[in-house]
């Protein structure tokens, strides 16, 4: 089991927290992670890392960002908004797209862009005569 989907139920305003015996909520930085990575939104974690596998991206702002090469594979990316973003090379595979915005987005194969109203899916622009 992959550490993200252990700590998923402590997935609190987008910020993985833990909680003391005492109710305190504690920073993952407890668990020896890099605390570099503490200061950046998940969002920023993952344009950083260049992959993600199968993490919780519910909502994510993905919005005009370029997210060329990254590894998404799995994760849930549930009403995420991807509005422009570039996703040329991204690996996408088993991702939950459900009620993502992916209008305007540049999508995997680095030529179709995704049309208005690309919601869950991206459904390609039609070619301009």
């Amino acid at each position: 089991m992959k550490l993200s989907q252990i700590l998923r139920p402590f997935l609190i305003g987008g910020l993985f927290t833990l909680f003391s015996p005492l109710g305190a909520a504690l920073p993952l930085a407890y668990l020896g992670l890099p605390s570099e990575l503490m200061a950046y939104s998940p969002e920023e974690q993952v344009i950083h890392l260049k992959k993600c596998k199968g993490c919780y991206l519910r909502n994510a702002k993905f919005a005009e960002l370029n997210l060329s090469q990254v590894d998404l594979t799995g994760s849930n990316l549930s009403y995420a908004n991807l509005r422009g973003a570039t996703l040329t090379g991204a690996k996408l595979e088993g991702c939950d797209l459900t009620g993502a915005n992916l209008t305007g987005a540049l999508w995997i194969d680095g030529v179709t862009i995704c049309q208005k109203g690309s919601i869950g899916f991206c459904n390609p622009e039609k070619p301009k005569p």
